[in-house]
């Protein structure tokens, strides 16, 4: 039970910083080809 919470919470806290990543590069790709 306890296993299975903390892998909910390391997916909750890995699932973040990987949306901010995907958004940024998708930033970055868009102003590279803009230019």
């Amino acid at each position: 039970m306890i296993v299975s919470l903390l892998y909910k919470l390391t997916e909750k806290l890995l699932i973040i910083p990987s949306a901010v990543l995907h958004r940024e590069v998708t930033r970055t790709l868009n102003a590279r080809i803009a230019a």
